[in-house]
């Protein structure tokens, strides 16, 4: 059953990229395993036959690969679909602001897309917040949308309803190396990586589960590196993006608050009569806080009032 469009407000519009040459990462060569890419050709007969959205996660610590392979496997899946060995860095999600592209790309079949960072977009402690409640809304409720998602995570503590929604997981063990499960190896990988975080901490990540995992792989794949010309295009896109969404939040929690919400920093010594260490040791411990505007910063004045007051 196709379920309505999820709403998401924002205060700023996404970011576009006009030029083509930037937006679309092209590859001469799928540079992927041959039982591996007949088992993403069997995938992709699957889901034309049938109403089907295909997700596919992504383990591994930061720098061992996860991006390109899984632009790899987007630029296969792609030339499946259309006969091309290309991929729309505009059908990647870096943040939440971007998941407004997102419920607007979705409007067609056939598309896939790339949750980057997805450990901060699907995390299980970030559902109090409302875009990432409305995702994960989204992932539970829509089975027939016909949409192929890749999510990026370097740990597993995603939320549970998004970890079951799952067709293949893959553990990318070192750059060019990584594991897929499905089937029941991919449930039992699932109740094994859940049952070593529980153990351990929440923090467990993969990069410490790698060589304590004992369920056995489907399939053991090696995967190129993509050409630095064209990766280049795809950490272009991604940096930008979240600096200038970085800027967007920002900008949006000024004109929210009025004046009298608000204190610069250059006011902070004369306001509260802080000497000069004690200002340098207040910054320190509000830096995560500080909002930026031209040549000036500033803070929120009940941060100032609740620091101040616990130091008394």
């Amino acid at each position: 059953m196709r379920v309505s469009k999820v709403k998401i407000q924002l205060t700023s519009s996404p970011i576009q990229f006009e030029s083509d040459d930037v937006s679309i990462i092209r590859c001469r060569k799928p540079g992927l395993s041959k039982l591996f890419k007949q088992l993403l050709r069997d995938l992709v007969r699957y889901i034309k036959k049938k109403d089907y959205d295909l997700m596919i996660l992504v383990l591994g610590q930061e720098g061992s690969g996860k991006s390109t392979l899984a632009l790899r496997i987007a630029m296969y899946l792609n030339y499946l679909i259309r006969d091309t060995l290309s991929f729309d860095l505009n059908y990647i999600y870096v943040d939440k602001i971007d998941l407004v592209r997102f419920f607007e790309n979705i409007e067609e079949p056939l598309q896939i897309h790339i949750f980057d960072e997805a450990h901060n977009l699907l995390s299980a402690q970030e559902t109090s917040t409302a875009v990432s409640r409305n995702l994960i809304n989204f992932f539970k409720t829509s089975r027939a949308l016909k949409q192929i998602y890749i999510l990026n995570s370097i740990n597993i503590d995603l939320n549970a309803d998004v970890l079951r929604r799952t067709d293949l997981i893959i553990v990318v063990r070192d750059r060019g190396v990584a594991e897929v499960y499905f089937h029941s190896n991919k449930d039992k990988l699932l109740v094994e990586l859940l049952e070593l975080k529980r153990r351990y901490s929440r923090s467990f990540n993969v990069s410490t589960a790698v060589n304590m995992i004992q369920t056995k792989p489907n399939l053991v794949i090696k995967f190129k590196a993509i050409p630095e010309e064209e990766f280049s295009k795809y950490y272009r896109i991604k940096w930008e993006r979240m600096l200038q969404h970085k800027e967007i939040i920002k900008q949006s929690i000024i004109n929210k608050l009025s004046k009298d919400d608000l204190i610069s920093v250059s006011e902070l010594k004369k306001e509260y009569k802080l000497s000069n260490t004690q200002l340098a040791q207040f910054l320190e411990a509000v830096q995560d806080y500080l909002i930026k505007e031209g040549n000036k910063t500033y803070i929120k004045k009940d941060i100032v009032e609740s620091v101040l007051s616990n130091k008394q």
